[in-house]
């Protein structure tokens, strides 16, 4: 999972630094299923659109200025 979480992480700030905007990237997201789902949450995939939705640029400045130091 976490190697899943950390590539789809590294694919959204691509998208980002490309202009893609936060909701069309949740969008696509969203509703990837994987074996190891549960009844809230079908993959981490989207676990992740979900805070983007919910989050949004908050979460990525953060994750910006933490990967800046």
């Amino acid at each position: 999972a976490f190697a899943q979480c950390e590539s789809v992480g590294r694919l959204i700030c691509l998208l980002l630094k490309h202009g893609i905007q936060l909701p069309e990237i949740a969008k696509q997201i969203k509703g990837i299923s994987c074996h190891a789902s549960s009844e809230d949450l079908s993959s981490c995939a989207s676990a992740i659109s979900q805070v983007l939705e919910t989050e949004g640029k908050s979460v990525i400045v953060t994750t910006v200025e933490t990967v800046n130091r």
